[in-house]
């Protein structure tokens, strides 16, 4: 999911960034502690690059999610 400068080989993403859970092979719903989802990841992108957040986004979070040590 995520790569460059940084970010070592192989990182695990639910190991740096505790605060979500491991999904594992299991469909989540919307309630309790949530999984790394594709709008945790646009809202990177759009931090990396200093854009603002992704307009109209469902989850339109704090940027939190930790990519690198």
């Amino acid at each position: 999911m995520v790569w460059g400068p940084g970010v070592a080989a192989g990182l695990d993403l639910y190991a740096i960034n505790p605060t979500y859970r491991t999904p594992g092979a299991a469909r989540t719903s919307y309630s309790g502690r949530q999984p790394i989802r594709n709008g945790d990841l646009a809202d990177l992108v759009t931090d990396v690059l200093d854009l603002p957040l992704v307009p109209g986004a469902e989850f339109n979070r704090a940027r939190a999610l930790t990519v690198s040590r």
